[in-house]
């Protein structure tokens, strides 16, 4: 992979950042009309779910290391093949990178650009994007360390000043749910953020060895999960379950609670500050990977030419995929972890099992020819 390198705890990073950005956001909102009080179940649920999830993607970067995901297609399927299924993971890649663009445009220019165009908002985002990506791979990874600590401390102090607003009635009558509906929840909260992770397989082989990688994909998800599980306990606890179905952005709304002493009052840009630079960094590995995966695709030697057509590219298309920010909410809710199961879980299944017996196939004839 050339001399470009990140370490355990950089990938540690990207992997925390991209779990508890959109998804501490929209989970919430998305999972509590059908769990109800159980909803914190159904997080729980999802998270156990992604522990075989993340063994499957490990094991497939463990056979084929220091290449990314679109060039172990062809090395396990041959070329033509290969390539073909390179091209559905690079639909994929961009379709989630322009969702996760129209999600901020729609984010704020509904809570706090009201007056401005949505259009003006995602350029605006994107041209950051362009440049972190031009940079490489990096630069953008150095400056996801430097705004770790902030990420943590602007979490800490959100908790910290919600505890007193805890209320454990609100959460009562507990198990009263049916098991049905919390793995229904489970199964909304599995498609955002856990199948999305098969894009980490773009950036895996770039970490120094291949233990830290395993390390830092793992402690990244327990540690990104375990936030997510405690947000989605916590938002009912302080405004209740009524208003967290109700409320787009019901995390938006607990800062707003927040009053200590009649002086620190209305902390949102706390909960704006976290959920701008995790998505930031959510969206520069969603582009960077399709960068790569299209350069791999088009059997290009720099991706950075790419950069700035798609750039150019993912605003409208980012503004045609939904028809306003309800119609995204019921989309991410019914049908995104249906969509992306092929992605996330069927072709790396199939990857694993065709390279298991291509492999098994060729000991068998070095056997034989023995």
């Amino acid at each position: 992979m050339g001399k470009i390198q990140i370490s355990a705890f950089q990938f540690f990073i990207l992997v925390f950042m991209f779990i508890i950005s959109s998804s501490t956001l929209l989970i919430p909102h998305l999972v509590t009309p059908y769990a109800k009080q159980d909803v914190w179940l159904s997080a729980a649920v999802a998270t156990a779910a992604s522990l075989p999830l993340l063994l499957l993607y490990i094991s497939l970067a463990k056979r084929h290391p220091g290449l990314p995901l679109t060039q172990c297609t062809e090395r396990i399927l041959g070329r033509t093949l290969g390539k073909a299924v390179s091209a559905l993971f690079c639909f994929y890649f961009i379709l989630i990178t322009c969702g996760l663009i129209r999600q901020v445009g729609d984010m704020l220019t509904t809570l706090i650009l009201a007056d401005t165009p949505i259009h003006a908002v995602e350029c605006l985002f994107v041209t950051g994007i362009v440049m972190g990506v031009r940079l490489g791979l990096e630069s953008w990874v150095r400056s996801a360390e430097i705004f770790f600590p902030w990420v943590i401390l602007l979490t800490a102090a959100l908790v910290a000043s919600l505890l007193p607003l805890i209320d454990f009635d609100k959460l009562m009558p507990m198990f009263e749910a049916k098991p049905g509906a919390v793995i229904r929840g489970s199964i909304t909260i599995f498609g955002v953020p856990f199948l999305d992770l098969v894009i980490f397989l773009m950036i895996a082989p770039y970490v120094k060895t291949f233990k830290g990688m395993k390390r830092g994909f793992l402690y990244g998800v327990l540690a990104g999960s375990s936030i997510l599980v405690f947000i989605t306990i916590l938002t009912p606890l302080v405004i209740g379950v009524a208003m967290t179905e109700q409320t787009l952005y019901p995390v938006y709304v607990l800062a707003q609670k927040v009053s200590i002493g009649n002086f620190i009052q209305r902390i949102e840009v706390v909960v704006g500050g976290i959920w701008f630079i995790t998505m930031f960094f959510k969206i520069i590995i969603c582009f960077h990977a399709t960068m790569l995966g299209l350069a791999d695709l088009f059997d290009l030697k720099n991706y950075q030419t790419l950069t700035l057509p798609f750039g150019m590219f993912s605003i409208p298309f980012s503004l045609l995929m939904f028809k306003g920010l309800i119609s995204f909410m019921e989309f991410v809710s019914e049908i995104w972890t249906l969509s992306v199961l092929l992605y996330g879980l069927i072709l790396p299944l199939l990857l694993l099992a065709a390279d298991m017996w291509r492999k098994r196939r060729r000991k068998g004839a070095a056997a034989d020819a023995g």
